[in-house]
């Protein structure tokens, strides 16, 4: 079990909005589940009071929020990367037909 300082601190942690947040999605998944709000609420208390529990499960949270704003990052680039390419050449193939004589 953790020292008394650190599960204060702990405690504190909760009372965040990041926390805020995660709590009220993990209330949501619950209920769709079918279980009641006040059993919802009675079990992701819980969970988010252990840090030997939840802190793990917070740390995936944020690898995965991580990966997906990466993730978008690139596919992004990779679009604009593909639409530069494309004008390119629509560019270069419009001057050599229109020219005749080659390109430019």
């Amino acid at each position: 079990m953790l020292n008394a300082s650190l599960h204060e601190e702990w405690m504190d942690q909760l009372q965040s909005a990041e926390m805020q947040e995660v709590r009220q999605e993990m209330l949501a998944k619950y209920v769709s589940f079918g279980k009641t709000s006040v059993e919802a609420e009675i079990e992701v208390d819980k969970f988010l009071s252990d840090p030997e529990q939840s802190l793990q499960y917070l740390e995936m949270r944020q690898y995965a929020k991580s990966q997906q704003l990466m993730g978008s990052n690139v596919e992004s680039l990779l679009g604009l990367i593909g639409a530069f390419a494309l004008g390119m050449m629509g560019t270069v193939a419009i001057k050599y037909f229109d020219l005749g004589n080659g390109p430019f």
